[in-house]
């Protein structure tokens, strides 16, 4: 009787968030090859599904893109909402696979309130995090020339580190950036 009852169990399923993790990341996978591009997609979109479900839930501190949405709201489809207005957004080439994937995600949320407030709370997050994010420098050309004089040898490889990573917007460290800041000043 107890193998009866172990056996019925049903199997755990990932939750939307990893589900859409994974596809996201298989998109971003097949439309972008550059890898700094390519994280910063991801990153956005992760950051906009936890603004999305913590402005439902509440239960983390908040980030600097806010969203007032109804506790009631579908976790699920703001979920779906945040990562398709980003992935749309950044992938507009790939946007039928991206809107496939969308409409298979809501299929899956009963129609109602609920599921309109989770879209709406996601599409919100999402523009929110697009518009604090929009001045990253990304796609700044590479500035590294190198200088030299005659005979003497000065390696033409592009460097290992990008100008774009050196002079780029960091993610949600304004207070710890601060903190060094006022460390600096005190030294001089």
């Amino acid at each position: 009787m107890c193998a009866t009852a172990v056996m019925t169990v049903p199997v755990a399923q990932a939750d939307a968030v990893v589900d859409w993790n994974k596809t996201s990341i298989d998109i971003i996978d097949d439309a972008i090859k550059s890898s700094a591009v390519a994280n910063r997609a991801v990153a956005l979109g992760q950051t906009s599904v936890y603004t999305a479900v913590n402005s439902i839930t509440q239960r983390y501190p908040a980030s600097e893109a806010t969203v007032n949405a109804d506790s009631d709201s579908s976790v699920d489809a703001a979920i779906a909402a945040a990562n398709n207005v980003i992935l749309s957004k950044l992938l507009p080439k790939s946007e039928a696979m991206i809107d496939e994937t969308y409409q298979k995600a809501l299929d899956n949320i009963p129609d109602g309130q609920a599921r309109t407030d989770g879209i709406a709370a996601g599409e919100q997050a999402a523009s929110a995090v697009l518009a604090l994010r929009k001045d990253d420098k990304i796609g700044v050309p590479e500035s590294y020339r190198p200088k030299t004089t005659p005979v003497v040898y000065v390696p033409t490889v592009t460097p290992v580190a990008s100008t774009w990573g050196a002079n780029r917007l960091p993610w949600h460290f304004k207070q710890c950036c601060g903190r060094l800041q006022q460390a600096d000043t005190a030294k001089t």
